[in-house]
């Protein structure tokens, strides 16, 4: 708050957000308010997939058919070698 109200609003007061937020103030009716801060790249490492906002953190949403999520990245699920689907076991 100011130590020395000017009795704007705007000016006189200020919000202490938790980490992973920031102030913002509307520009039409002046008011502040806490929002997080978007987190996802702006490059986005999840590719085919999509970014996950959180607080100080992200995520992945991955294609549901062939890649999975690593957390913060999506990886191409990769089909086995026909060798690997023909092996035999000796007895």
């Amino acid at each position: 708050d100011n130590q020395r109200p000017t009795g704007v609003h705007a000016d006189d007061y200020r919000c202490q957000c938790d980490s992973g937020f920031e102030e913002l103030i509307d520009p039409t009716t002046l008011a502040r308010s806490c929002h997080n801060i978007d987190d996802c790249p702006a490059v986005n490492p999840c590719a085919p997939g999509s970014c996950v906002d959180g607080i100080n953190d992200f995520s992945c949403s991955c294609p549901e058919v062939g890649y999975q999520s690593l957390g913060r990245s999506c990886a191409r699920l990769e089909c086995p070698s026909k060798s690997a689907l023909h092996t035999t076991r000796s007895t």
